[in-house]
């Protein structure tokens, strides 16, 4: 018996690159019309990539259509759609995989109408997350939960708190909570700016990426010796 299955799955942050799409695609036109016997001919003609950006959006059929080496400076988002439908066999196959900078916006949709359209549409996002999961980064410390957000928010407001409580009673540690808790606040916050939850393959990010990298040694730097100084100093 047909039914209608629609998933909705969040993905881990992710580098993205022109290889990546296109083992996305070879996944969608050579492996994926022979599990849900479909025409791969049939599936290339309902495939689109969307590169969004802060000039608009360019739309094309293929990542190979794309002729740069690298992705367009601007680029915000990524939203790749298949959309099939077969009035004939009835059947119906929506695929929405969208990669944003920011963790609301990322996500793997598929909605399928067939024989046992559950089982297949798990079996089509999980795939995916796969092919996914061979470029992962490290870009969620600096994107959590909106939970773990409040408790870091709740944490950075009571750093001056307790820094404050402690001045009355030793300016050492209180010394050394600021000279800790603060450049680390602001490290974490200008990584959020640098590190999107989705990086993509730009001369922008690889630039943004070693900027973060050498604010990171030298906010390292600043605290341990600001901290030995400061300890020795007592």
């Amino acid at each position: 018996m047909k039914q209608t299955y629609q998933i909705t799955q969040s993905i881990k942050p992710i580098y993205i690159d022109k290889e990546l799409l296109r083992e996305i695609e070879n996944y969608c036109f050579n492996q994926l019309p022979g599990y849900l016997e479909i025409e791969p001919q049939a599936l290339r003609e309902c495939y689109s990539i969307s590169l969004l950006g802060s000039t608009g959006e360019q739309r094309i059929d293929g990542i190979d259509n794309y002729e740069l080496s690298t992705l367009p400076e601007d680029i915000k988002k990524i939203i790749i759609r298949l959309y099939y439908q077969n009035n004939e066999t009835d059947s119906l196959l929506s695929i929405q995989y969208s990669f944003g900078e920011e963790r609301f916006s990322s996500n793997l949709t598929t909605e399928i109408f067939t024989e046992n359209a559950n089982e297949k549409a798990l079996v089509i996002n999980e795939n995916i997350l796969r092919i996914l999961h061979q470029n992962k980064t490290l870009n969620y410390l600096f994107h959590p939960s909106q939970i773990l957000l409040t408790l870091l928010i709740a944490i950075c407001a009571l750093i001056p708190c307790i820094a404050g409580y402690q001045w009355f009673n030793n300016k050492e540690a209180a010394k050394v909570i600021l000279l800790i808790g603060i450049p680390a606040a602001g490290y974490y916050w200008i990584a959020q700016q640098l590190k999107p939850f989705c990086s993509f393959d730009t001369n922008r990010q690889k630039t943004n990426d070693k900027i973060s990298y050498y604010f990171l040694l030298g906010t390292l730097g600043f605290i341990i010796i600001s901290t030995i100084f400061t300890i020795l100093k007592k």
